[in-house]
């Protein structure tokens, strides 16, 4: 390897360190262009994706399970289906202010304002575990007072 590697910086420790894999990965690296490391980090995002859904399907009586698949959502800012995953959270535990918080955080990013203070609102006026002192100002603060 060249001496600036910006992968790999110089070292004093020899190649035969470097697994093969190692040697393969830096290999393929150099070999792509932005748009086959794009279209290779998609892949694994869509593999993150069916991961999610297997396990929601596996478990449906699983609130957390939804609520990692609205994560995902929501950082692929794929807001609507975000939401939809919290709110079947929220039929399994009604009872858990996260994801009411994180619904309201959600209709927030996808600028929805006016859902966004309703959902706020509701939380605030109401006794859901998980919302009372700082865990209730999540989206308070975000929204109300943000």
């Amino acid at each position: 390897t060249d001496e600036k590697d910006v992968i790999y910086e110089s070292s004093t420790e020899p190649k035969e360190n470097l697994t093969q894999r190692d040697i393969n990965t830096v290999k393929l690296l150099y070999t792509l262009d932005a748009q086959g490391l794009e279209q290779i980090l998609k892949g694994k995002q869509n593999d993150k994706l069916e991961q999610l859904l297997a396990y929601v399907k596996k478990f449906p009586n699983k609130a957390v399970g939804y609520g990692n698949l609205g994560d995902y959502y929501q950082n692929q800012n794929e807001y609507a289906q975000a939401i939809q995953a919290y709110q079947k959270a929220i039929a399994i535990e009604p009872a858990s202010g996260e994801y009411y918080n994180l619904i309201g955080i959600t209709y927030d990013k996808a600028g929805d304002k006016a859902k966004a203070i309703k959902e706020a609102k509701a939380i605030s006026a109401s006794r859901i575990s998980g919302t009372e002192g700082s865990g209730r100002c999540k989206i308070c603060t975000v929204i109300l007072c943000g």
